[in-house]
């Protein structure tokens, strides 16, 4: 699903694959209905710039937030 755009219809959780086995995946995020959409990286990887560690999920609930992820190899 690389290169994939993901809208909410409701709450939902989504979980990336491991990182390391799609390097150069990028995906975009948007929320499209008012409720919590959460981002769940692997537990090993990290959603930088927004998160202090490995494993942290990420969430919005505010109808045009939108986010895009790109995966990396091992840092």
């Amino acid at each position: 699903q690389c290169g994939g755009t993901f809208y909410n219809a409701g709450a939902i959780e989504m979980e990336l694959p491991e990182a390391s086995t799609v390097p150069g995946c990028r995906l975009t995020f948007i929320v499209d209905n008012a409720s919590t959409f959460t981002i769940d990286p692997d537990g090993g990887d990290q959603i930088m710039i927004v998160t202090n560690a490995a494993g942290d999920a990420i969430a919005a609930d505010a109808v045009g937030e939108s986010i895009v992820l790109q995966a990396r190899g091992a840092v």
